[in-house]
């Protein structure tokens, strides 16, 4: 009898003990995901000069441009957050959130890392865009960000958003 109720107890326990780091693992993914808001959202908004009237116009014209049902595509790639897309640069001022005065954000380099290694939280990385934006990236990079890529910025930006908004909703 009181062995039946030790085996009983070590099962509960094990129970509990598996019940709690579900909740502790969540707990970690929701940390994670408020740093990288946090990252994304507070410090370009604080601390990001405005990147330029004609970055801002192309970033403003660009979104409002598929309307109130938008499908947005970028370098032929369908960006999946195409709702909030709008609604997030539209309280950025339309400003880009991953550059500023034409230097790409370190906050680049650390999202496209965390995309590249996605699949150890099951996801799979191709979800995310990683070889147009690094593509992208290597583009930019070559030559500085001249005014005659405003464009290519522009796309950059947008799925960099739309990269860090899919990736932290899987994450949850």
């Amino acid at each position: 009898m009181i062995e039946e109720k030790g085996r009983d107890l070590l099962a509960f326990r094990g129970l509990f003990l598996s019940a709690l780091m579900k909740q502790l693992k969540i707990l970690v993914y929701l940390g994670a995901v408020m740093v990288l808001c946090q990252i994304l959202v507070l410090f370009p908004l604080v601390f990001a000069p405005n990147a330029g009237a004609e970055v801002d116009e192309t970033l403003r014209s660009r979104i409002e441009e598929v309307g109130a049902c938008p499908t947005i595509a970028v370098e032929e790639e369908m960006v999946y957050a195409s709702m909030a897309l709008p609604r997030f640069y539209e309280r950025r001022g339309y400003r880009l959130a991953w550059s500023q005065g034409g230097d790409l954000l370190p906050q680049v380099s650390s999202l496209i890392h965390a995309l590249r290694e996605a699949h150890r939280n099951g996801l799979r990385p191709d979800d995310y865009h990683v070889g147009t934006i690094t593509a992208l990236v290597d583009k930019l990079n070559e030559n500085g960000i001249p005014s005659s890529k405003t464009s290519q910025l522009v796309d950059l930006d947008l799925l960099l958003t739309d990269a860090f908004l899919v990736y932290a909703s899987h994450l949850l």
